[in-house]
């Protein structure tokens, strides 16, 4: 085994070792990391930005508030789609500045398997979540998004 392996192995035992014990929201954006992680069997080749991306996902899944939000927001500047997996389950994050910035990063990133996930954040009870999520969809331009899903009737 090479010490890329064995890298990317510690990086996934990392990663399982972190989920253990975090409840609901952990075991689903688990996967999206462990998707990314696994598809790029030369990641070192990847560069810079696939490292971030993936520190970016664990702090998405593990971090404290501020720094969930931060990690949505930070991975939709890197305009990477294999993060859209961890992003739109973020979008279920108990807090709003999280599934806001989820949001926001979704339509950053441009990618339109990420329209289902936000179709179904029209409806969260944040009204900057709802708005974020319609100016996503109108950036994927895979539909013309509802202008009721914007800035009323907050919590």
């Amino acid at each position: 085994m090479n010490s890329h392996n064995l890298k990317r192995g510690a990086i996934i035992g990392a990663a399982a070792a972190m989920l253990s014990g975090c409840g609901n929201f952990a075991q689903r954006i688990s996967e999206p990391i462990r998707q990314a992680v696994q598809l790029e069997p030369n990641a070192r080749a990847h560069g810079e930005n696939y490292q971030k991306m993936i520190y970016l996902m664990g702090r998405l899944m593990m971090g404290e508030e501020q720094e969930r939000a931060d990690a949505a927001g930070r991975l939709g500047i890197l305009h990477d789609a294999r993060a859209v997996p961890a992003l739109a389950a973020a979008l279920k994050d108990p807090s709003k500045l999280v599934r806001s910035n989820a949001a926001w990063a979704l339509g950053e990133i441009g990618d339109p398997s990420a329209a289902s996930a936000l179709r179904e954040t029209l409806s969260d009870p944040d009204a900057f979540t709802r708005n974020d999520a319609a100016e996503a969809l109108r950036k994927l331009k895979v539909e013309k998004a509802p202008a009721s899903a914007g800035m009323h009737g907050s919590k």
